[in-house]
């Protein structure tokens, strides 16, 4: 489905958007002078506050840096917490930061079972950030 916050690309939701698991794309305009290195120090300031840090590392998409950051967290919406699981693969094309969050949520009190639904499912993720090609690398 598209988008429907700022930056959000597209969505993809299981349970025909009715599910827990998302798979969200969104860019943003990057300034004249502002690079990215992907360490894990810089990647670890694209952790929402409250969340907890699971790992960040450096990799890379189609030969070029990028990142891999993991943290999950506790929410509040419309008076339901929820615990989200988060993969995040961040890389830059031309003047835009792409980030493509993997997640997967649950109730607050359902730890373990969040992070077993996340296991599953991160095989399909791992397809989807392998799927990524640069079509200007390929002319």
């Amino acid at each position: 489905m598209e988008g429907d916050r700022p930056n959000i690309v597209q969505k993809f939701v299981s349970e025909r958007g009715k599910g827990l698991e998302f798979i969200i794309i969104t860019t943003k305009s990057i300034p004249a002078g502002v690079t990215f290195t992907f360490t894990p120090e810089e990647l670890k300031g694209s952790v929402p506050d409250g969340a907890v840090l699971l790992g960040a590392k450096k990799t890379k998409i189609e030969g070029d840096p990028a990142g891999l950051v993991e943290y999950e967290q506790v929410m509040e919406r419309a008076g339901q917490e929820v615990r989200m699981r988060t993969v995040c693969l961040l890389f830059v094309q031309k003047r835009t930061l792409v980030v493509v969050s993997f997640m997967v949520g649950g109730l607050a009190d359902d730890k373990a079972g969040v992070q077993e639904r996340a296991a599953a499912f991160r095989p399909l993720f791992n397809q989807v950030m392998n799927s990524i090609v640069f079509d200007e690398r390929w002319k």
